[in-house]
């Protein structure tokens, strides 16, 4: 088998191990973005070849797309040591918040048989304690639908067509490049490349998705979009192209002068003790929102902002305006 064969082998397993399914459009997208030049009817021979190499079956289910009979098999298996079934484990339990979507049942259900077949055929009698690590759950998942279809997407860099409905707007058809998904707070977005009206890589919240489905639409590669830098400077989500980060400089008080020291708010953070100790003075670069606004709101009378005169007016504002609802 040559290696340009090879390697169409292993981008078509990519696209139909594990659960996954794909059309022969979408894998013959995925074989030309790797700069392999080939047909659909050539994808389609190179299917009926791997089931006979590989010996497994590849139906092609009635949406038209194929996957191993097999949803456990891949060509590149996983090979795991006793010793990384805990790891398993704490991995299980940290995405609980992802049990509303498919991608939890499809999760345990692989790493159930994947420690099975480390221990012989003996269920792991760890995979269901989830009492010994508790993260943070949120009660409401509305959004938490589209986490599976836009990873995917991610996943076989492919396109999406979304319907997208802003607070008081008209929903709105977009075409995505999906780029990444960031969680904040339980509140799950999208990162990803607008086709239709901005042409720029933006944020979308998936509580404001009313549906998603593929879109044949070329996946676009922002070369200007680093995963990396992209939320330096965001507290939380926010991110704007017109604006530049600001320095916010704070004071915080009692417990939190220790707490902040071993829990900075963000990477830009820079601190030290003044007042003998007795205060934290915190300097972050960021961009402004309503996100680091309530942030410092919810210190109480343990932060005080001493920079810039904009954040010390607005959090006035918040303040003064809070306590008229009890001058009754």
């Amino acid at each position: 088998m040559s290696s340009r064969q090879l390697k169409k082998f292993e981008i078509i397993d990519g696209k139909i191990s594990l659960g996954k399914r794909s059309t022969i459009k979408q894998i013959h997208q995925a074989v030309l973005s790797a700069g392999i030049q080939t047909t659909e009817r050539s994808i389609y021979n190179d299917i009926k070849s791997m089931e006979k190499i590989y010996k497994q079956n590849i139906p092609k289910g009635k949406d038209g797309k194929y996957s191993y009979e097999d949803d456990t098999f891949s060509m590149r298996k996983m090979k795991l040591s006793e010793e990384d079934e805990a790891t398993f484990t704490a991995v299980s339990m940290s995405i609980l918040n992802l049990k509303p979507t498919g991608i939890y049942d499809k999760y345990n259900k692989l790493v159930n048989k994947v420690l099975a077949d480390i221990t012989k055929g003996k269920k792991s009698k760890n995979i269901d304690n989830f009492n010994a690590i508790q993260p943070e759950v949120s009660y409401g998942n509305k959004g938490y639908e589209w986490i599976e279809p836009i990873l995917t997407a991610i996943t076989n860099k492919e396109t999406i067509e979304i319907i997208y409905q802003k607070s008081g707007a008209e929903p709105e058809k977009k075409i995505l490049s999906p780029y990444i998904l960031k969680e904040f707070r339980n509140h799950w977005y999208c990162i990803g490349y607008d086709h239709l009206k901005t042409n720029l890589t933006k944020v979308y919240a998936l509580d404001r998705i009313i549906s998603v489905k593929e879109s044949y639409k070329k996946y676009f590669t922002d070369i200007h979009f680093d995963i990396e830098a992209y939320f330096k400077y965001s507290f939380g989500i926010f991110h704007d192209y017109s604006k530049s980060p600001i320095k916010l400089k704070l004071e915080f008080y009692n417990s939190f002068t220790e707490s902040l020291q071993k829990h900075p708010l963000m990477a830009t953070q820079r601190s030290r003790l003044i007042k003998n100790g007795k205060a934290l003075e915190v300097e972050i670069e960021l961009y402004y929102s309503y996100e680091i606004l309530r942030e410092i709101l919810s210190y109480g009378k343990s932060v005080k902002v001493i920079s810039p005169q904009m954040v010390i007016e607005e959090i006035k504002q918040h303040i003064n305006f809070m306590s008229s609802f009890y001058n009754h």
